[in-house]
Order: C-alpha cells, then sequence, then structure tokens
C-alpha cells in the first residue's frame, strides 16, 4: 500500500528521478540512452562512387548506433543487368561525352519542375515494382536515398498508396540538381544552408530541408595508418590525385607537371579508382619513377590523412570527405553540371583552388605544399563549412523524426 501525503516519499522519488537524469547525461562518450532499434532501408545507384559511398557512411552510422541498416542499389533490385547498365551508361556519357553530359543537364534544368512529371520519373517508376517487392518481404521503418532515382520511385508508390515507409533523401552536391522537386520525400538533407533558397526556389517546402551536410564515414575522424604503412616517407610532402571512382579525368599531364616543377623534393600518389585500363597505363607510364605510387580502387581515409595536397576532380562526396579530414584542395577535370556547381561553391569560399590548366594545377598543388599558411587558411575555411561527424547528426536527426528516439553511442 502506497503511503498517503508522505512528503519524504514525494521528495525521494524527485530526487531518484534526478540523478537517474544527471547520471545518464554524464560523461557523453561512453553514455547510453533508451532508443527504439529501428530497421533502415539505405538506397543508392552505382552512377558515380559519391552516392554509394555517402549510402554507406550513413548505413555505418546506424550501425554504430545500434540499428540494423541494408544497403542496395536501386537498379539491382530489378535486376543485375539493370544495376550494371546504369552505371555503364553514366560511365560512358561522362567519360567519354562530357559535353553530351552537360547539355542533357542543362535540357533537365530547363525542363524541371513541381507541376509535372518528367521522362526521368517515368523511367524510374518503371522500376519501382522491384523496390515495392523488397518492402513487403522485409518489414522496414525507415528508407533512406542517396540519389535521386530512387526518390522517384518511392514517390510513385506512395501516391498509388503501395508503401506507406517514411523516407528521407539525401542530396550529394553543392547544388540543386533537376529533377529533385518532383519527388516527395518526408525531408530532406542538403549539404548546407546556403543552398536552401535555390531549392525552396525549385519547389522543395523550406520545413522539409535539413542542411546538415553531405554524410561522410564516420572512419574518417578515426584514426589511420600512418605513411610508414601506406610505402610513403615521412618527411616528404605527398601530392595525392584522384581521379573519382570510375577513372575520369586526364592524370598524366598533371603527374607530367609536377615532376617537372617538383622534381625529387615531392611524393606523388595517384589513385586510378575502378579503371584498371587507366591503372594499368599510369604505370606503364611511370613505373620507373620511385616518387610516384600508382594505386586502383584504395580505402581512401589513410591518403587524405596523410596528404598535403588532394588534387581530385570535384564530385561532392569525395570534396567533402577532404574538407571533413581538412585536406587543402586543388580541383581539376569537372564534369560539366553538378561538379561545375561543386568547384564554385568550394572556390568562393577559400575551400579549394581551381585553376584551369595541368601545369597551373601542378604549380598550385606545389604552391600550397610550400606556403603553410595558405594551408592553413584553407583548412579554417573549410572547417567552417563542413562537420567530419555529419553522418551522425544525419543519423540523430532520422531517428528523433521517424521513431528511433535518440542515438546509442557504442
Amino acid at each position: 500500500m502506497y503511503p498517503r501525503n508522505n512528503k519524504k516519499a514525494g521528495f525521494g522519488l524527485l530526487f531518484l528521478v534526478l540523478a537517474e537524469s544527471a547520471v545518464l547525461q554524464y560523461n557523453g562518450s561512453s553514455r547510453k540512452t533508451e532508443v527504439n532499434l529501428i530497421n533502415v532501408l539505405i538506397l543508392s545507384c552505382h552512377t558515380g562512387g559519391g552516392h554509394d559511398a555517402a549510402a554507406e557512411a550513413l548505413a555505418e552510422a546506424f550501425r554504430r548506433a545500434g540499428h540494423k541498416a541494408v544497403r542496395y542499389d536501386f537498379f539491382g533490385l530489378h535486376s543485375q543487368k539493370a544495376e550494371t547498365a546504369a552505371s555503364d551508361i553514366y560511365v560512358g556519357t561522362v567519360n567519354h561525352s562530357p559535353k553530351l553530359f552537360q547539355a542533357l543537364y542543362r535540357v533537365g534544368s530547363a525542363i524541371s519542375s513541381p507541376r509535372r512529371h518528367s521522362p526521368v520519373y517515368y523511367a524510374n517508376a518503371y522500376f519501382a515494382p522491384a523496390l515495392e517487392a523488397m518492402l513487403k518481404k522485409e518489414p522496414f521503418d525507415l528508407a533512406v536515398t542517396t540519389h535521386i532515382f530512387p526518390a522517384h520511385a518511392l514517390t510513385w508508390l506512395k501516391a498509388r498508396g503501395r508503401t506507406e515507409i517514411p523516407f528521407a533523401g539525401v542530396m550529394t552536391d553543392y547544388t540543386c540538381i533537376p529533377f529533385w522537386e518532383e519527388t516527395r520525400c518526408d525531408l530532406y538533407i542538403t549539404p548546407h544552408p546556403y543552398l536552401t533558397e535555390e531549392i525552396v526556389r525549385r519547389g522543395i517546402p523550406a520545413e522539409k530541408i535539413f542542411p546538415l551536410g553531405i554524410p561522410v564515414s564516420p572512419a574518417l575522424s578515426d584514426e589511420q595508418p600512418g605513411r610508414e604503412a601506406l610505402g610513403l616517407k615521412e618527411d616528404v610532402p605527398l601530392v595525392t590525385m584522384l581521379s573519382g571512382s570510375m577513372g575520369h579525368g586526364n592524370l598524366g599531364a598533371i603527374v607530367d607537371a609536377l615532376l617537372r616543377e617538383g622534381g625529387q623534393a615531392l611524393q606523388i600518389a595517384v589513385i586510378a579508382g575502378r579503371n584498371e585500363k587507366l591503372k594499368q597505363a599510369l604505370e606503364s607510364r611511370y613505373g620507373s619513377e620511385p616518387q610516384v605510387f600508382i594505386k586502383g580502387f584504395e580505402n581512401m581515409p589513410p591518403w587524405l590523412q596523410n596528404s598535403d595536397v588532394l588534387i581530385t576532380k570535384p564530385g561532392g562526396l569525395t570534396i567533402t570527405e577532404a574538407a571533413a579530414v581538412r585536406v587543402p584542395l586543388v580541383l581539376a577535370n569537372a564534369i560539366p553540371g553538378c561538379e561545375t556547381a561543386n568547384q564554385e561553391f568550394f572556390v568562393s569560399r577559400g575551400m579549394a583552388a581551381a585553376p584551369d590548366t595541368p601545369d597551373e594545377q601542378a604549380r598550385a598543388a606545389l604552391g600550397l605544399c610550400g606556403d603553410r599558411k595558405a594551408r592553413e587558411r584553407m583548412r579554417a575555411a573549410q572547417a567552417q563549412a563542413v562537420r567530419p561527424d555529419n553522418a551522425r547528426q544525419i543519423c540523430g536527426l532520422l531517428l528523433e523524426k521517424f521513431g528511433g528516439g535518440g542515438y546509442v553511442q557504442n
């Protein structure tokens, strides 16, 4: 039987509640709070490695939070043939017909509208039944898409009452690419507050926009192997060059300029991506140069953390990863369209340099290697715009909005 009018019991109960709350809030690095563990479906498309990397970053953040997260290629849900075809069409257009890609992007920007559906929307709707089958097969609590194509399919399914799953769209470029306004995501994760006006102007409601950044792997904040583990010298500047996951860009001309201008007082790591033909050509060309290291598709955190300067094309995910690690950037070989917007965003804020020619790009990288204050200014600008823990922040928001209740730190 409970005591009546017992002030001491009441104060005692209040004390216990407050004490428990204080314990939960103490030592934030190790605390755990009560959450409802959820099952998250993360969708991407293999049209450039950035979308996949952003998807994996979010999956990793959810898993570190104690939740279940699985990642699928949207077209792969339909068939392996569809996944391969989508990737090949994208890579072929970007590498061999960049002007065609630019023209298609401009046409998309001209016809994109929230008041009507584009052919792109209906093309993605064709693949929606395979996604619907996946949603029926496994009880997911939330879907997150780092590519517009599955966002179209989810929009099409929800409009017809064929799924009720909440879903979030994650933008992975520093602009609002065409056709996002055709989607009906429950919320949108965007790269930066500066872009909100542009995104609203395109027809996406302001209350659905959360500018938390492009998600990067939590591993970027973990301690990585040093230069010795990578076979590099500790006391010689390292310029790392990326062609992008698909091996796009004229790397050879920049390497030649670096060797010509920098001589032996420089280490050059060239990451050729998945382009094995490019990797073999670079190995044949520079195999006799002891300070040049040719690599294929690599685990990037160790290379980013150990680089003095990074030369890369301005893919949204890649330059965000570099900024998260605070690596001075020289941008080259931008794909016309969203990557030129990415480049403009970074250069205008002092987060990168983007000279026009290979010789100028090499000189900019060497200049940064030799100018500590210039590197510090660029790193400070990056710190103003990019948070290294943005995947965790996105995960926490989605858990708060869609039933997870919080973030468990393990």
